[in-house]
């Protein structure tokens, strides 16, 4: 029996990683205690819970009767922090999928204050309370090594299963596959600071200004940021092909980059970077950030110093100019061996 710990889950990747579980385990036994932030399918074998803290005590106690009722073989921590007190005769899994709570690898970043001291405190909670889960599973080797130099975990203690919907976004993407595209580079992304516009845009001006070129650029910026949307409206007063189409619909999304040559992703931080499989899928050239956590994720036509406007520059201004070889996805999908993990042979 699996009891799952998703009190803390909302929408966004972890809530698309734990719909995908949930329904990769299809009739096993399990119980799940999900926020009731996250759409879900009716299912009787999950309960929903309001906004509860991550540490609280309101938590602990909701995993302590869930125990007690369900009497799990394991219990999955979903959330990246582990119980605030040990559970009884039940092995517990924590499954990590956010990087900022590594400081050896989120170091690039200026966040704001409430950003600063809400990273700090769950950092502090895992090294207070990591001795309350047996083992952990990360979705890359870079995150796994990190996160055991940083926290002092025992490697033994610590299991890689990447796991995305590999099947979803094949057929999502089969439909764009083999459309024709345009020599345009497109960069589907938040305005999160570690996205890194302000570096990309920079580029952009170099481009235009130093190396006379004019290629097109499409991101999709939310229009509630109103500095990136300021500056966009700078460049292109001066003519510098930048379009921001906004949040767009999952298949607006797929179009747009199925209709580009390139993906350009100047991502400070990521745990996968879903965004760069798609692209693959749908045959774009990759120009990505030289950063060792994507070394995981694909194999990119082209890497940049991200912290650098001039590198992206020139290495946007050799994919114009030079036939670059084709991306390749490196990642597997294991959600299977992750699932039989989780259900061991007695």
């Amino acid at each position: 029996m699996l009891l799952i710990d998703a009190t803390n889950i909302s929408p966004g990747g972890g809530g698309v990683l734990l719909k995908f579980l949930l329904e990769s385990l299809g009739d096993r036994t399990f119980h799940a205690i999900v926020s009731d932030r996250l759409p879900l399918a009716q299912d009787r074998r999950i309960d929903r819970c309001g906004s509860i803290r991550p540490m609280s005590q309101a938590r602990q106690m909701i995993l302590e009767q869930a125990v007690a009722t369900h009497s799990p073989d394991t219990l999955l921590c979903f959330g990246n922090l582990p119980p605030r007190r040990k559970i009884k005769n039940t092995k517990v899994v924590t499954y990590f999928h956010n990087a900022h709570l590594i400081k050896r690898l989120d170091n690039e970043c200026r966040y704001d204050l409430k950003n600063r001291v809400r990273y700090f405190w769950l950092r502090r909670c895992i090294k207070n309370y990591k001795g309350n889960t047996d083992n952990w599973v990360f979705q890359t080797s870079a995150i796994e090594e990190n996160f055991a130099i940083q926290y002092r975990v025992h490697r033994a203690q610590c299991h890689l299963f990447p796991f995305f919907d590999e099947s979803r976004l094949l057929a999502e993407t089969e439909t764009y596959r083999g459309k024709p595209k345009s020599n345009g580079y497109v960069y589907v992304s938040d305005s999160s600071i570690h996205k890194n516009h302000r570096c990309l845009l920079d580029a952009w001006e170099i481009l235009h200004q130093k190396h006379h070129l004019h290629p097109e650029l499409h991101l999709t910026v939310p229009d509630s940021d109103t500095v990136t949307a300021s500056r966009i409206k700078q460049l292109n007063e001066q003519n510098i092909n930048v379009i921001n189409h906004g949040i767009l619909p999952r298949d607006q999304v797929l179009a747009l980059t199925a209709g580009m040559k390139y993906v350009i992703f100047p991502s400070l931080l990521e745990t996968i970077g879903l965004g760069l499989v798609e692209g693959c899928l749908m045959d774009c050239r990759v120009l990505l950030s030289d950063r060792k956590f994507f070394d995981a994720v694909i194999n990119p036509s082209v890497r940049f110093d991200p912290l650098n406007p001039a590198d992206i520059a020139r290495q946007v201004a050799y994919t114009i100019s030079q036939e670059t070889p084709p991306s390749e996805i490196v990642i597997r999908n294991r959600i299977h061996d992750f699932i039989e993990y989780l259900y061991p042979q007695t």
